[in-house]
C-alpha cells in the first residue's frame, strides 16, 4: 500500500503543478484552482499514509480528515464547473460545517472507546447525508435549466458524479470491511477514478484553452484564417481580449483584433488581411445587450458583468429577460447558441 501511495502521490503532485501553472497563466480560471485544491488534498492523503504506514490507528484519522477535506473541496469543484449556482453556496458552507462537527465527534469517540468499527458506518452515513443534500440541489439545477444540452456541461457532470461515487464506494469498502484485500479494493476505487478524471480534465482544459481563440476567429467572422500564423500568435497572447473591439459604438463594424507587437505577426497580417464583409447576429441588439452577450460568452458570472459594466442586477435581469423573450430561449446557453452557433 505504501508503494501505491508513493505512486499516486507523485502523479497528483505533477498534476497539481500543471494546474497551478495554468491557473497562474489565466488567473481567473476557477476550474484549475479547484483542481489544485483537489490534487493537494489527495497529496496530503497519500503523504500521510506513507508517513504513518505502520500505525493503523492513524489511518483512521487520516481517512476522517480526507473525507472532511473532500466535503469542502468537492462543492467548490462543482461550483467552478458551473454545475452549482452561486446563490446556493450556503448549502455547501453549512454542509462543510456539519462535516467538521461530525468528524471531530467521531475522532473523539474512537479515541475514547477504541472501537474502530464505529468509523465506517458513522463516517459513510454522514458523507452520504451531506452528498445527498448538496447534489440533490445540483442535479435539480442541472436538469431544470436544461444544462444537459451543453456537451461540455454533460462532460463535467459525468466526471463529478464519478468522483462522488468513487469517494462514497471506497469509504464503504475500506470502512466496513477489514481484510487487507478489501482495503486495497477501496484504495483503488478511490484513486483510479480521481486519477483518470483529473488527466482527462487536464487534457480537455488545455485543448479548450488552445482552441478557444481560434474558434472565436471563425465564429465572429474574422477575416484571418484560423490556421494562420497570426491566429496562433493571437491564441498564445493571453493579455488580449479577443472580443474587445466588438463592443464599439457602431455594432455593425467589426474591427480587427489588436496585433501582437512583433515583426512576424505584422508580416503575416499584411499578407492575409482582407475587408470585413460578414456580420454576426449581434447587430440586431442594443449596445448594452451586445456587451452583455459578449461577456456571457467569455464565461463571466452575473455579478462580474454588473461590476464591469457598472449596472445593477435588476438592470441585467431586465436586459436578459428581453433577450430571452426576443429569441424565445430559456437560459444563457440557448441564448449564446443563437449568436455563436
Amino acid at each position: 500500500m505504501a508503494e501505491l501511495s508513493f505512486f499516486f502521490l507523485s502523479i497528483f503532485a505533477i498534476l497539481s503543478l500543471y494546474h497551478f501553472f495554468i491557473w497562474l497563466w489565466y488567473k481567473e480560471d476557477k476550474i484549475n484552482l479547484s483542481f489544485i485544491f483537489l490534487s493537494l488534498s489527495l497529496m496530503a492523503y497519500h503523504l500521510s499514509r506513507i508517513i504513518f504506514s505502520g500505525e493503523p490507528q492513524f489511518t483512521i484519522f487520516i481517512n476522517i480528515g480526507f473525507s472532511i477535506a473532500m466535503c469542502i473541496v468537492l462543492p467548490y469543484f462543482s461550483y467552478a464547473l458551473g454545475l452549482f449556482p452561486e446563490k446556493w453556496k450556503w448549502v455547501h458552507y453549512i454542509g462543510s460545517l456539519i462535516m467538521l462537527v461530525i468528524g471531530s465527534m467521531l475522532s473523539y469517540l474512537i479515541y475514547n472507546t477504541g472501537d474502530i468499527m464505529l468509523f465506517g458506518p458513522v463516517l459513510c452515513l454522514s458523507i452520504f447525508s451531506y452528498a445527498l443534500l448538496g447534489n440533490t440541489f445540483m442535479m435539480w439545477h442541472f436538469f431544470t435549466n436544461r444544462m444537459y444540452k451543453n456537451k461540455k456541461l454533460r462532460f463535467y457532470f459525468a466526471g463529478y458524479c464519478i468522483v462522488l461515487v468513487s469517494v462514497f464506494t471506497s469509504g464503504i469498502v475500506s470502512g466496513l470491511i477489514i481484510p487487507n484485500r478489501a482495503r486495497l479494493v477501496g484504495f483503488l476505487l478511490l484513486n483510479v477514478p480521481f486519477l483518470v478524471m483529473t488527466i482527462v480534465f487536464a487534457y480537455s482544459l488545455i485543448k479548450d484553452k488552445y482552441r478557444a481563440r481560434e474558434n472565436a476567429l471563425i465564429d465572429m467572422g474574422n477575416p484571418i484564417p484560423a490556421g494562420s500564423e497570426y491566429a496562433f500568435n493571437l491564441m498564445i497572447n493571453k493579455a488580449e481580449n479577443m472580443f474587445r473591439d466588438l463592443s464599439k459604438d457602431d455594432p455593425h463594424e467589426l474591427a480587427l483584433f489588436q496585433l501582437p507587437e512583433n515583426k512576424r505577426a505584422a508580416k503575416t497580417i499584411k499578407q492575409q488581411a482582407v475587408a470585413v464583409k460578414e456580420e454576426t447576429g449581434l447587430e440586431s441588439i442594443s449596445k448594452r445587450q451586445n456587451e452583455i452577450v459578449l461577456m456571457l460568452k467569455q464565461g463571466h458570472t452575473r455579478k462580474e458583468i454588473c461590476n464591469k459594466l457598472g449596472i445593477s442586477m435588476n438592470t441585467l435581469k431586465t436586459q436578459l429577460g428581453r433577450l430571452y423573450e426576443k429569441y424565445h430561449v430559456d437560459n444563457r446557453i440557448e441564448l449564446l447558441n443563437v449568436f455563436f452557433k
